[in-house]
């Protein structure tokens, strides 16, 4: 014998219970984000980097344009070729990755 109302019921605390779930990682990872852009370390380090890495390259264009555009050439080449080899060997992974 069926009980009426039974499925609704069910249906209602599972998705009560997959919302609640949802909510709490969701509350997780803006809680571990929070704390990574606050005590992070590139954080720190990302302004006297760019910085540095901006006076470098002024001062490569303005004094050794030579030097400058074998760096640039290299640099682009290191650019396409790192991506390119990741794509390459993930090719060859094991267990395929399922998005």
């Amino acid at each position: 014998m069926k009980v009426p109302g039974t499925a609704e019921v069910r249906v209602g605390i599972q998705s009560d219970f997959l919302a609640r779930n949802e909510l709490e990682s969701t509350f997780s990872s803006l809680k571990i984000r929070s704390q990574i852009r606050d005590n992070g370390t590139w954080n720190s380090l990302r302004v006297p980097l760019t910085i540095l890495i901006a006076a470098v390259f002024t001062f490569l264009f303005a004094s050794q344009q030579e030097a400058y555009e074998s760096l640039l050439k290299y640099l682009s080449i290191l650019t396409v070729s790192v991506p390119m080899a990741l794509k390459f060997f993930a090719m060859f992974e094991k267990t395929p990755k399922s998005n």
